[in-house]
């Protein structure tokens, strides 16, 4: 399943299918030779394995439900199909292309003098700023490349091998292959979409595996996997979850955009003829400091309608709701990097996000979901980075 940090997982125990085995092979397109230790998995899953010598794999399915299968090895182009767990699995012959790098394909936007000045700014988009963060490494920071374009004033980041991510934290490594990263300054929008591949951790000391589970389960507490989980078993409101219907609706005191560039077009015409501006008069509302507030006045406000009770938005495997869904989970306080992120009050403030569904939401047995119809804004959108993320498989040990 690919994910983007606007987007992310969502888990369900899922219906068990019986020992459904998925089979395959795979070759080189032009040699037609086998392509041995190729990467073949479930995107962000830790279900998978690699080829053998005859470039054969297999391994077994253990939840119904959609998934991404993915094949990737170094210098091919990434192989990527969604499967049915339902269907009647065929024998995968899937053939590789090769990677051909043209000239034009080298040169790349990539600001080697400003890299170091970027990567720190990379990595705090790219993993969080969560306190597990700070216990994430990145095992091979220079196969990133990184451009700062000054006239979009945005960050831009490829890389043409996959990423190598050790999360400490939660006691998982990642593969992730990256397919877009860019953050528009301009209009504060971030945009990373990649593929991961999770493989479990071997703890090292007594007692690391209890506390990897003990901060796998926190970070799965009021994230987006939590809230769908148990909003589709109608247990959302035990377990913390206020949700509430939400409208953007024009911002009443704001004027017409028309009028506010007018009036203070009206003003550099005057700036033009005198070298004197004045920028207060008999009345505020003829002044040039007032027509630029009201410019910096938002076009929308938030206009909040009817709690849900219940989950009268589920109907059959789908999430039958369009629109914004203002959420907050009172279980636990937000993280103090929040609190300053967001320049508010101290730790004890509930974590309130807004998640944006731009269309109906099916919703798989395995807990797989289209992720391009969902967007999350406030603690959702800050948390959900490459350091709190869950398999999709994962649910928390229950005592």
């Amino acid at each position: 399943m690919r994910v983007s940090y606007l987007i992310f997982f969502l888990i369900f125990s899922g219906q068990y299918l019986q020992a459904q085995i998925i089979r395959g092979n795979v070759s080189d397109r032009d040699t037609k030779e086998p392509i041995p230790f190729a990467n073949v998995f479930f995107s962000g899953t830790l279900i998978g394995t690699t080829t053998d010598l005859e470039g054969n794999f297999s391994f077994t399915i253990a939840a119904e439900g959609k998934y991404e299968l993915i094949v990737s090895y170094i210098g091919y182009h990434e192989y990527s199909r969604q499967i049915l767990s339902t269907d009647e699995l065929p024998f995968f012959q899937i053939v590789l292309n090769p990677e051909v790098i043209e000239l034009k394909d080298i040169q790349v936007n990539a600001d080697t003098a400003g890299w170091k000045n970027n990567y720190p700014v990379f990595r705090q988009l790219f993993l969080g700023e969560t306190q597990n963060a700070a216990k994430v490494e990145i095992g091979n920071p220079r196969d990133i490349f990184l451009f700062f374009d000054k006239i979009e004033n945005g960050l831009y980041a490829h890389a043409r091998k996959e990423i190598l991510i050790e999360n400490y934290a939660l006691g998982y490594r990642l593969g992730y292959v990256m397919q877009e990263f860019r953050m528009e300054y301009r209009s504060r929008r971030f945009y990373s979409f990649g593929v991961p591949r999770f493989m479990e951790m071997m703890p090292k000391r007594k007692g690391q595996m209890l506390r990897w589970e003990k901060a796998r389960a926190k970070s799965y507490r009021g994230s987006f996997s939590h809230f769908l989980r148990s909003f589709k078993e109608n247990t959302f409101v035990e377990e913390g979850f206020i949700v509430q219907e939400l409208y953007r609706v024009p911002n009443r005191k704001r004027p017409p955009e028309s009028l506010i560039k007018e009036k203070i077009s009206a003003y550099d015409v005057s700036a033009n003829k005198s070298t004197q501006v004045i920028i207060s008069g008999s009345s505020d509302s003829d002044s040039l400091r007032y027509w630029m507030s009201m410019r910096r006045l938002p076009t929308v406000v938030d206009s909040l309608g009817k709690v849900l009770e219940d989950n009268g938005l589920i109907k059959g495997e789908s999430m039958t709701y369009e629109g914004y869904l203002k959420i907050i989970y009172t279980k636990e306080p937000e993280e103090p990097g929040y609190s300053r992120y967001r320049r508010g009050g101290g730790s004890d403030n509930k974590q309130t996000s807004i998640v944006y569904f731009t269309d109906f939401l099916r919703i798989y047995e395995n807990g797989y979901y289209d992720v391009e119809k969902v967007f999350f804004e406030g603690y959702m959108g800050w948390s959900s980075k490459i350091a709190e993320m869950l398999p999709l498989e994962y649910i928390p040990k229950t005592d």
